[in-house]
């Protein structure tokens, strides 16, 4: 690595249904499309990168601008479905944050479109607001506005 600090760069998502992740994260939330990929069985690369064998599916990249989501389909070997009530007290990766810039607007709207959160937001003692929802797979998401 050169001297420039690590950055992060996105998260992964396995998900049940592309189509309605890309619903859900493009057309609720507002992301933008970044790229896709579909790949079949036999792709040496893909099986090498997953640390799978036989690996089919679709990919779709989407991003605020600054921050990268992928979303992955597999189509084989076949997913595990996501526990819909998984705990964020769970092991592993429980959630990733989304700064918001007005957290009433998108509560509310968020809220309109079905989202399903945890509690409405809150005030911390920094001046932040925050409360965590859920995609539609359940995967938890924090909405921040950050305190001014």
């Amino acid at each position: 690595m050169n001297d420039k600090k690590a950055y992060i760069n996105h998260v992964s998502i396995t998900v049940p249904d592309l189509d309605m992740a890309e619903r859900f994260y493009m057309g609720v939330l507002n992301l933008q499309e970044v790229s896709r990929k579909t790949w079949q069985i036999g792709d040496a690369r893909m099986d090498a990168i997953l640390g799978l064998k036989n690996t089919s599916g679709r990919k779709l990249v989407v991003s605020d601008g600054f921050f990268e989501i992928e979303l992955w389909e597999f189509i084989t070997p076949s997913s595990t479905p996501n526990r819909q009530d998984r705990p964020v007290s769970d092991c592993g990766y429980t959630h990733f944050g989304l700064a918001v810039p007005d957290m009433k607007a998108i509560y509310d709207r968020l809220c309109a479109a079905g989202v399903k959160f945890h509690t409405p937001p809150s005030l911390g003692p920094t001046g932040n607001q925050a409360t965590y929802g859920r995609d539609p797979f359940g995967n938890v998401i924090e909405f921040i506005e950050l305190g001014k």
